[in-house]
């Protein structure tokens, strides 16, 4: 060590200083831009709100659907196949749709909903009721087979699946709506 004192001039570490914060801040900050359609939006507080329950809806609503479909192939493969062992079965499956149905219904009814979308959640939470119904529905068809609750069941099954199929739609609409919405904000 000579005891050579290295002296920066301020503008030159004013610069250097830019340069690194810019260097670290231009990739953090497109990797954190939020994209909506692959183009970059306006992400205000109610904005992100919106985004995130309609996602969550149409994730919602996807698992209804896919109750709904199970729910159809028991029903299918009951009145198909009644014999005892197989109804058992089919009565275990449509228990563990009717648990995840209970749970998707606990879900919704505990959703921080903004209040844009509180008409879209009543009719979700709508949806989730007469799912249930419909689940209780099937596995009373499968537990006590007969042309009435066959009848009940499909009835039910055909209204769930014609809510959740307008409920879909109805999302779809909404996140195109905000996103021609982003795109009209000069996004």
């Amino acid at each position: 060590m000579t005891g050579t004192v290295i002296r920066i001039r301020p503008e030159h570490l004013l610069r250097a200083l830019a340069l690194l914060l810019a260097v670290a801040a231009i990739p953090l900050g497109i990797v954190h831009t939020p994209y909506l359609h692959g183009r970059a939006t306006l992400l205000t507080p109610e904005r992100r709100d919106l985004m995130r329950y309609l996602d969550r809806a149409a994730g919602w609503a996807g698992g209804l659907g896919r109750e709904a479909d199970t729910l159809q192939r028991i029903l299918d493969e009951a009145t198909r196949d009644p014999g005892a062992g197989r109804l058992l079965d089919l009565g275990q499956t449509g228990t563990q749709a009717l648990e995840r149905l209970a749970g998707l219904a606990q879900q919704t009814d505990s959703a921080q909903v903004p209040p844009a979308e509180s008409a879209l959640h009543r009719d979700l939470c709508d949806a989730v009721a007469v799912e249930l119904q419909a689940a209780q529905d099937v596995l009373t068809c499968v537990g006590a087979p007969s042309q009435d609750a066959l009848a009940l069941a499909q009835q039910d099954l055909a209204d769930a699946r014609g809510r959740v199929g307008t409920l879909q739609d109805v999302i779809r609409q909404q996140q195109a709506a905000l996103a021609r919405q982003g795109d009209d904000d000069g996004q």
